[in-house]
């Protein structure tokens, strides 16, 4: 058996904070060495590399630990590229991208609060509300399946910024 390199991003709300696991299974007859997990921000140009010092590990990155003395502040929204290597590390090595969405979804729960939901079958209006968030969240949820499973970056971005809008125009209506 070989080396099986797999990453899994754990979702959260916690906007400041982005946990990477190490969901690896490695054979016990290779040895490991130079594990490397290279992060590459929305936007960014190039990665900014992190030793993994155990196998199986769990990675929670931070706004500071991309930009170094700046103040701490929450991470964006968009497509983070992970690289998790072990040595020879130009050979040995799994890539994803994950599409962050946890501002959005924030946004999206707190939304939630300005419907005056009883245990009662919704009136029209709210149900009208309802029917919209449940479409927000299904934009929300198509486009990270757009850039996770079918590879399809600019849709996933296109997906993702439609149900943003959909979203601020409905906070706009319901305040």
């Amino acid at each position: 058996m070989n080396h099986q390199l797999s990453l899994d991003v754990q979702e959260t709300t916690n906007e400041k904070v982005l946990i990477v696991l190490d969901s690896s299974v490695y054979d016990n007859i290779l040895s490991v060495e130079c594990q490397t997990l290279e992060v590459t921000l929305p936007g960014a140009i190039s990665p900014k590399s992190f030793e993994v010092t155990e196998l199986g590990s769990k990675i929670a990155l931070t706004y500071t630990d991309f930009h170094e003395g700046e103040e701490d502040c929450v991470l964006p929204d968009g497509i983070y590229i992970l690289k998790y290597s072990i040595s020879p590390n130009d050979k040995v090595y799994v890539e994803y991208n994950h599409m962050r969405t946890t501002l959005l979804l924030n946004q999206y729960k707190r939304a939630f609060c300005s419907i005056d939901l009883t245990s009662a079958t919704p009136d029209t209006d709210t149900q009208k509300k309802l029917d919209l968030l449940r479409e927000i969240k299904d934009f929300i949820d198509a486009a990270k399946i757009q850039v996770e499973i079918c590879l399809n970056p600019e849709k996933g971005i296109a997906l993702y910024a439609y149900a943003k809008k959909l979203l601020e125009r409905f906070i706009c209506k319901a305040y």
